[in-house]
Formats: C-alpha cells, structure tokens, sequence
C-alpha cells in the first residue's frame, strides 16, 4: 500500500493569516501533523438536546485531532445537531443553540478554524456568534447571518497574529430576527479542517508554492525496457531545481529528461520543482507495459466504500480481475464520510492481501472529497469551485500518464465530486482531458441523475462531467441492480478466504443488489465485445432548472446510458474473478473499444 503520510491535512484550507492589529488578506495554508488542537483537551457540551427536537450526534463528534489524524470521537457524519429537518419555530438570542469547550486551565490560542453545515440543509438566514470567554466574562469575537455557517468555513488568525487568552469559547445559533424560525440546526466537523483551536507557529503551516510543477502529458504507451521522454517544461516557473521520481527507485534532474523503465508495472512518477523558498510536486500516474499488457483497459476507482456491500464487492472484484487498477480514490456520500470511506478502503485491501492479491496488484490509494459541489450563480458548469484533493490530483496525473490511444476509465460508483473536480482542475490548468479519460458512473434513476442515493449526493458533479466533452457512460441505479445475489441460496459463490468471507458476512439474509460491480463488468465487456451491454441510448443531461432530467438523443452525443445488461453473465465474472478465475484480459489481442 503506497499512500504518501507526509501531511495528513489533505485539503487546501481557506485561512486568514492575520497581522497583530486584526484581519488580514486570505492565504491558503494547509497545517501539518504537529498542530495541537486545543479542544482535545478541553470538556465540551452543548445544549440543543434541551429543544427536544430529537438529536444528532455529540459535541465531541465535530473535533478533529491532526495528530491523530482523526476525529476526538469517530462516527459517519461528523455533527452535532438537532433532529434532520426539525424546526425549532423562532430561537431568540438571549436562548440560542450553542456548542462550547472549556479548559480547566486558560489557553493561548491563534488560530480558530470552525465549518458550517451540511450543504443538503443550508442556513442562509441563520444568525451565529463567536463568543470568547477571559476572566470570566463572555465577549463576542464576531458575528452574523449566513456566511460562513451556511456552508462555509470560518477560520481566525495564523502564526503572524497575537495569541489571545481564553477560557472557554462558544458558538451560539438563533433567529435573526422576532419572524424568522429555525430548522435543521447542526454544526459539523471536516477531516483535517475543523474544529480546531490552536497556536501556531510558521512551522505549523505549510503556504502553496507561487508554481506549479506540471508533467507533459504522454503521447503514446510507455513500454518496459523503451527510453520514454519526460517533460516538465509546462511548469509555472521559469528557472528552479527540477527532481524526478520515476517510482522504481532511481530519480534524475532536469527540466527535461529521459528514463528506461526496466520492469513493467505500475509507476508513480513525480516531478518536484524548488526555488530555494518554495516547492511543488506534480504527478504522472504511468502503466508501464509487457506486449501483453498493451491493450488491457487501465482503470481507476472512485468509491465511497462504506455506503453499502455493493462497494466491497466491486472493489474486490477489480483487483482480482485482470483490469490494470491505476489507484482507488474515497469519496464522501453526502457529505462528512470521507474518512470512514478511506478506512474501509484499506480494511478490504488487506483482506484481499490476506486472500494472495500478488503485490504488483496493491494499488495506489488517494484520499478524496468529503463535500459535494455547488452550482455556481452563472448556472455554467466551467465556473464551478472544485474540491481539490489527493484524489482530484490522482485523476490528472492516470490522465497525463494516459495516451490517446490507451485512455483511462474513471469508474465513479458514488457521488461524482473527485471527477468533477479533476475536470474543473484540468480546465483551468489546460490540460486537455478527451480522449485520455473516460468515465463509468452507477448512479441515478431511469431517467435522471437525481432520486437515487449517489446522484442525489452531489447531482451537480454529474452536471459538470456530462457536460465537459469527456465519453461518460451511465448505469441507472436500477439496471445497476440487476446484478444481485441471495447470499441464502447463493453463499457458495464467495471464494473461501479472508475478503470472500467478510463479504459475505456483510450481506443481509436476502436477495441484494450488487449495483457497483456492473460498471466494471461493463468495461470488461466493451473491451472483449462479450455482449452483456445490451441497449445503450444517447442523451442530454440537464440541470436543477429540469430537475437533473436526461432526455434521448437523436444526435450522437458523448454521453451514452446503458438500458438493458445480461446480469447473469455479470454475476458470473464477479464471482468467479474473485474465486480466481478472471475473464482474460492479458494477452488478448485488441478486437474492440
């Protein structure tokens, strides 16, 4: 398993690095593993049980340690919150909502970092306070209605800004006004972002480089014993040190340089580019390939693992089947689950280690999105704001390692917020994404992206990848389900090893649908032109305006949904590639797209 630790704050986090007087100009910053955050030694309450307007969550349950790389108090959805939906009717603000830490001893702190609510309940016209406690007396440390509670992120200070004492700090939630109720109240935590209190030093945070180191794209399939030229020209910085990389051991540098990979396999290949100050890494994810492997279809998994047993399956199914697995990406399914998605992840990889998965099969794993995207105020998909995450940035490097001959297929079977972002990210880099990647998405209904769970998760993301050119193909949640199995009458299908017994100790005692693993049988099937893709249509894809809708085309368009599969045969390869005997991919000589 390669994940690079080095920083266990994987998103880039708004912050106001403040001068001692006050406020100053935002920076993205990312903090290391080093910082303390306070309220993990601070005792924390709350009060929003007292509406009995039922609950969610714990205070505890917002705060993430950096040190620990995790929650104080783990759980799916990171809040603490009022029943979903639940109005409290006008919350004045003499008797507000609140959250609140306190320390037995005062604290010095610099640094305070909260997030707002989940983006399926926003809170546009909610008022909140920041309140500070010195000496014993509350004083307001600011103020206001919506911002950054409505799906925002609040965030005060940096290492530049005088420390201030506290005892105690509390965030309070109430009704603007005597006319205006409240519903939905919750606060929420992010991984690596929130809820953090801390005093920082410049040691403690990590600024951007003012470049960006940038991979040529490839041109053509990189084979094993074949000098292959490396570009790094493209970088946004016209002298600096450039160091390569090339994941099997050796490195070079300059701005340009040529290298032989001696062994087929998987590589990760980086370029750091350094100007005496500042670095930046950029990546290239490269297949290098045997004559045998020329022609097998390079995937790269984007899964919100924990959802349902589906993911499991489909996720054991591709690294026991003969598909080159480039990497695994998590992905929230909602918002909030993120990390839950990542442990499961490397929990069914183990397994599959445990069951004989042969090294050269461990694949890279990213960490993704663990919020969905929102449609911009234009209504044009090109102005959305990504979620930039290791994730995003592992969807460029397979597209730049990827060639126009052999693209890559970005298999989504969660919300689509990594995809999209990657797009977003390649747009505004100029990084041409056609015919280097593909995309495989399970989701939706018959007939649109939304009423079906991962649709639903982030409907927006699906906008933004059917409109950007890129060949996307749909499974509908309910064709999906067609491969399903009864594990009561259909156990002895789960291979007698670690993985095959998880997987089928996680299914329910009846017939259940196992959606994901179509989307890769697909694949499969298009390659070898096996015939379990039965009926395809080509659409459009509309927006929230028409309710997410796709509507048949006449015209052929780049965005196709699948109707009809043979799931039987379906069925069939998962098991059977999990029992260990996969459709042969290596080897066969390319006879269709």
């Amino acid at each position: 398993m390669r994940i690079n630790k080095r920083f266990l704050i994987l998103s880039w986090v708004s912050v106001t690095l403040a001068a001692a007087g006050g406020f100053g100009a935002e920076r993205s910053v990312r903090l290391s593993d080093r910082v303390e955050n306070l309220l993990v030694r601070a005792k924390l309450s709350g009060n929003l049980e007292s509406f009995d307007k039922g609950l969610r969550g714990a205070p505890q349950e917002l705060v993430y340690d950096p040190q620990q790389a995790d929650f104080v108090r783990p759980s799916q959805w990171h809040e603490y919150g009022v029943g979903y939906g639940q109005d409290l009717g006008v919350v004045p603000q003499q008797r507000p909502t609140w959250w609140m830490a306190e320390w037995a001893e005062p604290v010095q702190a610099n640094w305070i970092s909260l997030t707002g609510v989940y983006p399926n309940q926003p809170q546009p016209q909610t008022a909140w306070k920041i309140e500070i406690r010195r000496d014993g007396q509350w004083a307001t440390h600011a103020s206001g209605v919506g911002g950054w509670y409505d799906r925002g992120r609040y965030a005060w200070g940096g290492p530049d800004t005088e420390a201030v004492t506290l005892e105690a700090i509390r965030v309070s939630v109430f009704s603007k006004d005597e006319s205006t109720p409240i519903r939905s109240i919750h606060f929420r935590g992010e991984p690596g972002r929130s809820w953090v209190v801390a005093r920082l030093s410049h040691d403690d945070v990590v600024t951007p480089a003012p470049f960006q180191a940038r991979i040529t794209p490839l041109t053509a399939p990189v084979m094993a014993g074949q000098p292959v030229t490396l570009d790094g020209s493209g970088s946004t910085i016209a002298a600096g040190q450039f160091v390569w990389d090339f994941g099997d051991g050796s490195t070079a540098e300059g701005k340009r340089v040529e290298h032989c990979f001696e062994q087929p396999g998987i590589r990760k290949v980086t370029l750091t580019v350094t100007d005496g100050k500042h670095r930046h890494t950029g990546m290239a994810i490269v297949r290098v390939h045997a004559p045998e492997t020329l022609h097998v279809p390079q995937v790269h998994l984007d899964t919100d693992q924990k959802n349902e047993q589906d993911d499991q399956h489909y996720f054991g199914y591709a690294l026991f089947s003969e598909l080159d697995v480039l990497g695994v990406n998590s992905v929230h399914h909602g918002g909030g689950q993120e990390l839950i998605n990542y442990r499961e992840i490397l929990h069914v990889l183990d397994l599959a280690k445990r069951s004989g998965l042969p090294e050269h099969r461990v694949p890279l794993i990213f960490r993704g999105a663990d919020v969905r995207l929102s449609p911009p105020a234009s209504g044009n998909w090109y102005d959305t704001e990504p979620e930039i995450s290791d994730a995003s940035d592992a969807i460029l490097a397979a597209a730049r390692g990827a060639s126009p001959t052999h693209p890559v297929w970005v298999v989504p079977v969660g919300p689509g917020t990594n995809v999209a972002s990657a797009i977003l990210q390649a747009r505004a880099e100029g990084l041409e994404l056609k015919d280097r990647l593909r995309v495989m998405w399970l989701g939706g209904s018959n007939n649109a992206i939304i009423r079906e769970f991962n649709g639903n998760n982030d409907p927006w993301s699906l906008v933004v990848i059917a409109r950007s050119g890129l060949e996307t193909w749909i499974i509908p949640a309910p064709v999906g389900a067609r491969v399903a199995m009864d594990k009561r009458t259909e156990g002895h299908l789960y291979a007698d090893n670690p993985l095959g017994q998880y997987l089928k100790q996680i299914m329910p005692e009846r017939n259940k649908a196992l959606y994901d693993a179509s989307a890769l049988s697909a694949i499969i099937s298009m390659r070898l032109d096996l015939g379990w893709i039965k009926e395809v249509e080509h659409v459009t894809v509309a927006g929230p305006e028409q309710d997410y809708a796709w509507t048949r085309s006449d015209e052929p368009g780049t965005v196709r949904v699948i109707r009809e599969i043979d799931q039987r045969a379906m069925q069939r390869d998962l098991f059977g590639t999990m029992q260990g005997n996969p459709t042969r991919l290596i080897g066969v000589a390319k006879t269709a797209d």
